[in-house]
């Protein structure tokens, strides 16, 4: 069951569960479409990234989309599992974000092609931004950060804003 609250800029919008329940939803329907429609009134995750880990569902979520909180549970688990929480320092984490996007970078000024090697790494630009989605998924999980709620509030108030906002680019 959804429900909603207000945006900030007092529109309604709709609100998600806790990382742990909207897992628990994927888990017991056996559909990850179901993600995000647990109910709650929660701006951070209610539960420990241990209580975390023993609700995920496996699913191979290539080609068939998913929720914010779908990928933010996904990358946080991944990280967690091949080690990258041993030692969380969120500063150095805040810059892998930005070694990612100069990566980005790189691959456009080289316009390079999106392709997979044949070791089944994908390569190019869409490779790169998809590690900066990672990255911040994994990092707000840490942070215990609902980033599908903060993504749809920050989307709604950038939607109010005048035209460039007074700012030159």
């Amino acid at each position: 069951m959804e429900s909603s609250s207000r945006d900030v800029s007092g529109r309604d919008c709709p609100r998600v569960g806790s990382l742990g329940e909207i897992s628990q939803t994927v888990t017991q329907t056996g559909n990850e479409e179901a993600a995000g429609r647990a109910s709650g009134e929660v701006s951070r995750f209610d539960d420990s990234p241990r209580e975390r880990k023993e609700l995920r569902a496996p699913y191979n979520f290539i080609g068939k989309g998913m929720t914010i909180a779908e990928m933010q549970l996904r990358a946080y688990e991944t990280s967690d599992k091949h080690g990258f929480h041993d030692n969380v320092d969120v500063p150095t984490k805040l810059m892998l974000i930005v070694a990612e996007a100069a990566e980005a970078l790189e691959e456009h000024r080289m316009n390079s092609v999106d392709t997979v090697l044949p070791s089944g790494k994908p390569v190019g630009i869409a490779s790169e931004l998809a590690d900066i989605v990672i990255r911040v998924g994994d990092l707000a999980g840490i942070l215990n950060i609902d980033l599908q709620t903060a993504v749809a509030r920050k989307m709604a108030y950038n939607e109010t804003r005048p035209f460039k906002h007074g700012k030159a680019y």
